[in-house]
């Protein structure tokens, strides 16, 4: 089936018994409207295994920097008896005493990384309804990470066409310099409890994330294979995000 135009508000599900009691466990991931926290549409997946390259892993990642506060403590006498007065001073106490002054080392904390959460999907359609299915789950998601061109109506910003002797490029050039931001992401995990969907909250919580990277594999398993329509007959869709705030130990009583 030809890729088809994203479209505001749908909400995609693949497989497409991704809710019932039999897989149980899928992930949510809204495409949020630009500085607004409405959802524009929606991708729901079952939740990747360490099977197909995908660990579920929220690691905290802390800077810290090496400080010797002898060294403060130094700066402080030089300034206050005079730079040459307490070098001849350390000089004679390391020859009569045999002794230098303990650098007292100390880590101070500087930063903290930005939690990244990478995903890695085996997705086979069974059906030509979860073909289209696949289709239009990567179509969005590459849809919503990616700019916008602003101020260019007219398609002179196709691609295939060339900068150079075409009268439109002229319209690019003029009109196509400025990219409105992708949109940012909210990924939510569920469980289906009773035959509802429950978000789950055994487990922490997604801040508010960009999509850094979209990676659509059509020959997963090392050969080019479709169906009569041309559809392929498996893909492998992988997804990087990476949160937008720190983390901070307020959050993590928040369930983050």
């Amino acid at each position: 089936m030809p890729l088809r135009p994203v479209q505001s508000g749908n909400n995609i599900s693949f497989p497409k018994d991704l809710t019932t009691a039999q897989n149980g466990h899928y992930m949510h991931i809204m495409a949020m409207q630009r500085g607004g926290n409405s959802a524009l549409g929606s991708v729901s997946l079952f939740i990747p295994g360490a099977t197909s390259g995908s660990n579920l892993i929220f690691a905290s990642r802390h800077e810290y920097a090496e400080t010797k506060l002898s060294k403060v403590l130094v700066a402080g006498l030089e300034a206050s008896v005079g730079v040459g007065l307490w070098g001849g001073a350390q000089t004679l106490l390391a020859g009569a005493a045999g002794a230098t002054i303990n650098p007292k080392v100390e880590v101070l904390y500087r930063d903290t990384d930005l939690r990244t959460f990478d995903f890695s999907f085996i997705m086979a359609p069974n059906s030509k309804e979860e073909s289209q299915a696949l289709s239009d789950c990567a179509q969005m998601l590459r849809y919503y990470s990616s700019p916008e061109t602003l101020f260019n109506t007219d398609g002179s910003d196709d691609p295939r066409l060339t900068y150079v002797g075409v009268p439109q490029q002229f319209n690019y050039l003029i009109g196509g310099n400025f990219f409105a931001t992708p949109n940012e992401f909210i990924i939510d995990f569920y469980r289906v409890d009773n035959g509802k969907p429950t978000v789950n909250e055994n487990i922490p919580k997604i801040g508010r994330c960009v999509l850094e990277a979209v990676e659509l594999m059509y020959n997963p398993n090392g050969e080019w294979s479709t169906f009569k329509d041309g559809n392929p007959t498996s893909a492998q869709l992988a997804l990087r995000f990476r949160e937008t705030r720190v983390i901070s130990r307020n959050n993590i009583n928040n369930g983050y």
